[in-house]
């Protein structure tokens, strides 16, 4: 439908839920696929599946809110599928308690998943390397 064949796409949190769901559909559509995600054992029932499909599938264990996690799933999956051209940033948490009952580890974790990883993934992606600082 949308003609994603010679495309690489890169699905954060695509071990299962909406991230696998878009990582099939990318595949179905043509894209070779990577899925990062630090459930190991939902990442590889998520390569069985999206190989059904047909196209190239490439996994790494990772936490998006780590820099240097980043850095090597964009240089794996650039190294095993070509350059990247599709990014979808995906992975996400949310804490469902009292605003009251957070503690300050609670909001950073959340922050560091929803934020910092999504720059992390822009950056490294559309920047082609890693920043500091």
């Amino acid at each position: 439908m949308y003609g994603f064949d010679d495309r690489v796409a890169l699905i954060t949190g695509g071990a299962a839920g909406l991230g696998l769901a878009i990582a099939t559909r990318l595949a179905q559509e043509g894209a070779a696929v990577a899925i990062v995600d630090m459930d190991a054992g939902g990442l590889a029932n998520a390569a069985a599946q999206l190989k059904e499909q047909g196209g190239a599938v490439h996994t790494v264990v990772g936490d998006v809110s780590s820099a240097d996690d980043v850095g090597a799933a964009v240089a794996s999956t650039e190294a095993s599928l070509g350059p990247i051209s599709q990014l979808v940033n995906n992975a996400g948490i949310c804490l469902f308690r009292r605003y009251l009952d957070y503690s300050d580890d609670d909001f950073d974790r959340q922050m560091d998943v929803n934020l910092r990883g999504t720059h992390l993934f822009m950056s490294r992606v559309a920047g082609g390397h890693g920043r500091t600082g």
